[in-house]
């Protein structure tokens, strides 16, 4: 548009001048040639302002210059708009992050851009979390009409913040420090965000709660906390440990008492049995035998007298 301002303007001015300059010293030829060239420029811009090249990722928007923003986007591909009178307005639809962190160089603010919030409780957190997006293509006239380019500085950053306070308010630190907890957290703060994202042309995709950081104080107060709840951790093992050994020794007594019933048994219903284990146990040098029930046995005392 400009281009074409400065050749109107060009024209206007300079050829006037150079046609009385030319009755005397510029030859007719060279008025005719600035004009050409005039004309191709006018010509050439009016040509380049016909259509718009989308590339992959991109969306296109127009607005016109009587109508305002127009319902009408157009993806990948070369496309004819009215000259002059449409302007078009290319918005990338693909995946954007907006990290908040507290690591200087993290987050996509530089410094400490952590979102700080009270807990149920009472205590300090800082929360570093990153928010995955994307502009709606068929919502991208409506953005550009409400938000314009600030989308980030006007929906992304100030409703999150907003959002996350609430809802790290309704638990406990205590319970943050779980990943069920923070997990829970998670999914509450996709369901706030992505109704109030949605409204404007803003698609959320998911929301990663990186970290959440607590006070030394109380960093150290859970530290102490589960290092006590280790030990009694530890006791409580100790404990059954001992049991499952007491009643290991009670079912071996039992065992032992019931074995040794049963031999009894076995002994008084078998009497020779009692004979044959006692000459089981006698020496190797000692000469034996078994009589019949009834049978006298009669002795060599001579073999005693050796």
């Amino acid at each position: 548009m400009l281009l074409i301002i400065f050749l109107s303007l060009f024209a206007a001015v300079f050829l006037p001048s150079v046609a009385r300059i030319g009755r005397g010293k510029i030859s007719l030829k060279v008025t005719a040639g600035v004009i050409a060239f005039v004309v191709a420029s006018i010509g050439s811009s009016f040509a380049a302002d016909c259509y718009v090249v989308v590339q992959p990722g991109e969306v296109a928007v127009y607005s016109d210059l009587f109508r305002g923003v127009l319902d009408r986007t157009d993806g990948t591909g070369i496309h004819f708009k009215m000259p002059l009178i449409q302007k078009a307005k290319k918005f990338s639809i693909q995946t954007q992050a907006y990290t908040m962190s507290v690591a200087t160089e993290e987050g996509t603010l530089y410094g400490d851009d952590s979102l700080q919030a009270k807990t149920s409780d009472g205590q300090d957190v800082w929360v570093d979390l990153t928010i995955f997006f994307h502009i709606d293509p068929q919502n991208a006239p409506n953005l550009w009409k409400s938000v314009g380019d600030s989308y980030v500085d006007t929906i992304i950053r100030p409703n999150t913040r907003g959002e996350v306070r609430l809802i790290i308010s309704a638990f406990t630190a205590e319970g943050l420090y779980s990943a069920e907890k923070r997990t829970e957290a998670q999914g509450l703060m996709e369901d706030a965000l992505s109704p109030i994202f949605s409204e404007k042309g803003i698609t959320l995709e998911r929301i990663t709660l990186r970290n959440v950081n607590f006070t030394n104080e109380f960093s150290a107060a859970v530290e102490a906390k589960q290092v006590e709840y280790q030990k009694i951790q530890k006791a409580t093992y100790e404990l059954q440990r001992i049991e499952i050994e007491k009643q290991q020794k009670i079912v071996e007594a039992e065992g032992d008492a019931e074995a040794i019933r049963l031999r009894g048994e076995t002994l008084k219903a078998n009497p020779a049995v009692i004979q044959y284990e006692f000459v089981q146990k006698m020496a190797p040098n000692v000469s034996w035998g078994i009589l019949p029930s009834g049978s006298v046995p009669f002795l060599d005392i001579s073999t005693f007298i050796k």
